[in-house]
């Protein structure tokens, strides 16, 4: 998923949705960051801090320059793994 196809499937959500990265086992970890790593864009996650709002994302993440760049997640010292799209559940976006 580009990060413009994402900017565009979290427009219309609350302001206030917090986002996280579902493991495969069900695990759910906070995306708190995000970094620029050969022309991906790769969200960083962190177990004990607090989770980026959609606002926070959405602002982040319109600099024209990061719009064609694929969107990966990572897992603490994980290898990176593309990111496909995401669910709410219980006010929470879970990105997969």
């Amino acid at each position: 998923m580009r990060v413009l196809d994402f900017l565009a499937l979290i427009r219309t959500l609350n302001r206030q949705t917090l986002f996280y990265f579902e493991t495969s086992d069900k695990t759910i970890i906070p995306i708190v960051d995000f970094k620029i790593e050969n022309e991906h864009l790769v969200f960083l996650t962190a177990a004990n801090q607090k989770p980026r709002q959609q606002w926070e994302l959405f602002v982040l993440l319109q600099q024209k320059e990061l719009l064609p760049h694929l969107l990966y997640v990572q897992e603490a010292k994980q290898q990176s793994q593309a990111v496909f799209g995401f669910r709410l559940e219980n006010g929470k976006a879970l990105v997969q």
